[in-house]
């Protein structure tokens, strides 16, 4: 069963049941077309997003910058992604795979290569990679943080 959504919307379509959006296509391939949208108030755990309360980042600059102030091996291998990326179609593999695992091309003269690990940034609190490291905070006070 593939369950895509479209590019787009055109108009509101009443809510119908997975069989009937199955069967809107006549049968012929089990592909339908939604969204899910318009969660009840309430029904949810929820906490307003703070407008007034933005901390600034910790570590102004990248995590090369960073790294040249702070580095040592541990800082490095976790600010740092050991990857091999595909030539022949750019996605990004685990460094210990002969071939890419997402068009199959081979991966054995591929150097390995080191991007910032995004998801360790925001735990440093550093300002940017190629782009801004930002993140929603949903609820910040200085007692937690």
């Amino acid at each position: 069963q593939n369950v895509s959504r479209p590019s787009h919307s055109t108009n509101h379509i009443a809510p119908r049941s997975m069989e009937q959006l199955l069967e809107s296509d006549g049968g012929s391939n089990g592909t339908c077309f939604f969204t899910l949208a318009g969660a009840k108030t309430g029904s949810f755990p929820h906490v307003d997003v703070p407008k007034d309360n933005e901390c600034p980042p910790e570590i102004k600059g990248t995590p090369d910058d960073f790294l040249a102030i702070h580095g040592n091996k541990w800082a490095s291998d976790q600010l740092k992604n050991k990857v091999k990326k595909c030539p022949n179609c750019g996605k990004v593999n685990a460094f210990t795979l002969s071939s890419c695992n997402s068009c199959g091309f081979s991966l054995e003269n591929v150097d390995v290569s080191y991007p910032n690990n995004v998801f360790a940034g925001f735990v440093y609190g550093i300002q940017k990679g190629p782009f801004p490291f930002t993140i929603s905070i949903r609820h910040q006070v200085r007692v937690i943080f």
